[in-house]
Parts: C-alpha cells; sequence; structure tokens
C-alpha cells in the first residue's frame, strides 16, 4: 500500500509454486524497480523444502554454480507460472501478463 492504496495486484496459478512466484516478481517490481514485463518474464528460483528447481532454459540458470556452491540440490525444470500484473501509479496502471501461457493485457 502507498498512502492507504493499493500499487500492485498480481496472482498466479500453480499449486504450491504460487508463493514463490509472486513473491520473485513482487521484489522484481517493487524493490528492484524492474518493469512488469520483464519481470514476469524471467526465470523461476523455487524452493519448496527440497531441491531448489530453477527453470529451464531461463536466466535462472545463471544462479546454478552459486547455489550449488552453497550446498543447494539443484533440478532443472519447466517452470510455466502463468502470472498476472497490474502496477498501480499515480496517473497510470500498467499490466502484464506471463509468456509462458496465454493471457493478454489490454488498454491504452
Amino acid at each position: 500500500l502507498k498512502d492507504g492504496w493499493p500499487v500492485l495486484l498480481i496472482g498466479s496459478p500453480g499449486g504450491s509454486r504460487i508463493i514463490p512466484y509472486v513473491a520473485e516478481n513482487i521484489i522484481r517490481i517493487l524493490d528492484l524497480g524492474i518493469d512488469p514485463a520483464a519481470a514476469l518474464g524471467a526465470g523461476h528460483i523455487v524452493n519448496r523444502n527440497g531441491a531448489t528447481e530453477l527453470e529451464e532454459e531461463s536466466t535462472a540458470l545463471a544462479f546454478r554454480a552459486a547455489l550449488e556452491a552453497r550446498g543447494h540440490e539443484i533440478a532443472v525444470k519447466n517452470l510455466n507460472s502463468g502470472l498476472h500484473v497490474i502496477l498501480i501509479g499515480d496517473e497510470v496502471m500498467i499490466g502484464a501478463a506471463d509468456p509462458r501461457r496465454e493471457g493478454t493485457v489490454e488498454g491504452e
């Protein structure tokens, strides 16, 4: 919230992976200032109390060596999230749909 008003609407299908999918993109968008479309297109890194899952054929693979050096067991997987985001600014709303699934964003 900013001044009592929401600044980001975000959600995803994905069962137990919903929490890390949403969390990593809240961080990318609100903390790191990454554009919503670019944030949703970045590779997923997920840990659900087992092997750390890195999204195949994605930017997440760049973290593999560093995670293994810290003792993480790595599993490379197809992590097709399906996130949708609306970032609410003062005069504009910016929407983005996950490129891994069907989804559109429309507006002016």
